[in-house]
């Protein structure tokens, strides 16, 4: 296991599970650069390293881990902890002398072996009692300091709220720690909803303060108390803080925003900000949580008159049923199931879609598809018009097959003939864009594979278009490339290129 992925199971589940609300924070500040270890069965053959875990990828670790229930029973083991060591402190005169000895030994476990301390964490509730931005200053001032801030904080901070009120961490909202602050902040006062608290807080806090706590409410506030969020987003004419919440809430909130802008209730001026906002039309593309009649006119009404907001809604809810229920891609790739099959279950997955629009979901499958097994994905096309199905096909080459195997792009393109022009378009602009891609990644390699390809018209494109990528890094392989080409269009292009 890789140091970065340790580090952020230690932010996920030890500093994460003293209090499962600050996940939302942690998760959304996670680590980039970790690998995709988790117990489920390994994803599509698309090449993710170097991109790091999706903060989606991140949060379903930790909450589809077998161990949950274990982190839950130890959150209430290390709480009672912390309330047995509040109740027992003699508290020191010189709070941080002590807190700077706890550390000390409380580091020298390594990341692996360490658990959160419940002598720091009554040590600091005491320091932040008296002096909140004291504590945080000194937080900033090494290494450890900061990590014992990153594993104790929120459980401190949600007992000082508990006991004092939220206000009482108002004066934390600065320096490297403030996020901390304002989500614990926005935590306390989610649970209760109470608005008039919230808004009464800002005259205390400067722009930027309450600005920060303000955007921690969409996370952190209860869908029961809806009309309250709606009433200070209103207030503060912030319909992005609306559209957030409703995001995050998921179906109830979406469709409680359909409904509200669909009946009148809500504020004329907000309502048409809000039906404006280009995050609403992406809600609607990106859940199947409206009538897809619905979704479908909102779209277009924002886009394009050439928008296939179609295809757009097929490819959101594929691609969102793939990552939530079972693997199909993964299950065709390793023939648990074939094309048909994997089309059945998902049109059985979204029978509004499989119904108004079967067309855009086959297509939108067979893209899928396409990148595990080019040939047995063209059996979801068979009975197509020829113009459809290489129309489909040209597109799945072009618009997939990044970050994988450039043999997997090129086994696609057999599928698909160049016997018109528009057809031999397409096929150079697929080779263009994989080719860019394809030698940002694989440098040298790349154009080494390209030379010994067979000739034929994918080797002509496949010199043209790895010219042109070399030519932003290696001009003397570009130059190599550019020679072997024989094809005379192509001789040309390069030719008024160059003029």
């Amino acid at each position: 296991m890789s140091k970065s992925r340790k580090i952020l199971l230690a932010c996920t589940t030890h500093l994460v599970g003293i209090a499962l609300g600050w996940q939302g924070w942690v998760l959304a500040h996670a680590p980039s650069g970790t690998n995709q270890e988790t117990s489920r069965a390994a994803p599509s053959k698309r090449d993710a390293a170097g991109n790091g875990m999706a903060v989606e990828d991140v949060f379903e670790f930790v909450q589809g881990s077998d161990s949950v229930e274990k982190e839950k029973r130890e959150v209430a083991r290390a709480q009672a902890e912390f309330d047995r060591e509040l109740a027992e402190l003699d508290v020191p005169a010189d709070i941080e002398a002590a807190l700077s000895r706890e550390l000390e030994e409380w580091v020298k476990d390594d990341q692996d072996h360490r658990k959160p301390s419940a002598k720091i964490m009554a040590l600091m509730y005491h320091w932040a009692a008296r002096d909140i931005a004291g504590m945080l200053k000194w937080a900033e001032s090494g290494a450890a300091a900061q990590e014992a801030i990153m594993w104790h904080s929120f459980p401190v901070y949600e007992k000082l709220s508990k006991d004092k009120g939220p206000e009482a961490l108002a004066a934390g909202l600065n320096g490297k720690f403030a996020a901390f602050t304002a989500h614990a902040m926005a935590q306390a006062l989610g649970t209760t909803g109470d608005i008039d608290r919230a808004l009464a807080l800002k005259s205390s806090l400067s722009k930027a303060q309450w600005e920060m706590l303000r955007d921690r409410f969409a996370h952190t506030w209860p869908i029961e108390r809806k009309d309250d969020i709606a009433k200070l987003a209103i207030a503060e004419n912030q319909p992005e803080l609306l559209l957030q919440f409703v995001g995050i809430k998921g179906s109830e909130g979406a469709r409680w925003l359909s409904q509200m802008l669909a009946d009148g209730s809500l504020d004329a001026s907000f309502a048409e900000q809000l039906s404006k906002n280009q995050v609403w039309d992406e809600l609607a593309k990106s859940g199947s949580v409206l009538p897809l009649n619905e979704r479908i006119d909102r779209l277009r009404r924002s886009g394009d008159a050439d928008r296939d907001v179609v295809g757009e809604i097929a490819q959101s809810d594929v691609t969102q049923l793939l990552k939530e229920g079972r693997d199909w891609r993964y299950a065709f790739r390793h023939r648990e199931a074939d094309a048909a099959k994997v089309l059945a279950e998902i049109s059985k997955s979204l029978p509004e879609l499989a119904s108004k629009a079967p067309d855009a979901l086959r297509a939108q499958v067979y893209f899928e598809l396409a990148e595990e097994d080019p040939a047995r994905a063209m059996k979801l096309l068979e009975g197509q018009p020829e113009a459809e199905r290489l129309q489909i096909a040209s597109q799945a080459a072009k618009s997939r097959f990044a970050n994988i195997d450039p043999n997997d792009f090129l086994a696609a393109l057999e599928h698909v003939p160049a016997d018109t022009q528009e057809l031999w378009d397409s096929r150079l602009a697929a080779w263009n864009e994989k080719s860019h891609l394809n030698y940002r990644r694989l440098s040298d390699d790349y154009a080494t594979w390209v030379r010994q390809l067979p000739p034929g018209l994918d080797r002509e494109m496949a010199l043209y278009s790895a010219a042109l990528a070399a030519d932003h890094w290696n001009s003397e392989v570009a130059a190599e490339l550019r020679a072997e080409i024989t094809d005379e269009v192509l001789k040309q292009k390069i030719a008024a290129s160059r003029q």
